[in-house]
């Protein structure tokens, strides 16, 4: 029985990974990256300066990449 406080090793979890069946291996994979996915967002988040981008700079974007053009 692991213990709450017991920390895993990459390689022992490995191993451990080894033993699930295919599918199990798919769900747990999954589960990885969604919970992956949120953390490196919030840190790549972080690092992006807020700025207030108005309706008129965003349509201006869309219409450049849709079309080669930028509003004057």
């Amino acid at each position: 029985m692991i213990v709450e406080s017991e920390k895993i090793t990459v390689p022992r979890f490995l191993t451990m990974f080894e033993k699930f069946s295919p599918s199990e291996k798919i769900r747990i994979a999954e589960q990885i990256d969604r919970e992956m996915f949120t953390k490196r967002w919030e840190l790549l988040d972080a690092e992006l300066p807020d700025f207030e981008v108005s309706e008129k700079e965003i349509m201006s974007e869309i219409r450049a990449v849709r079309y080669g053009r930028k509003d004057r």
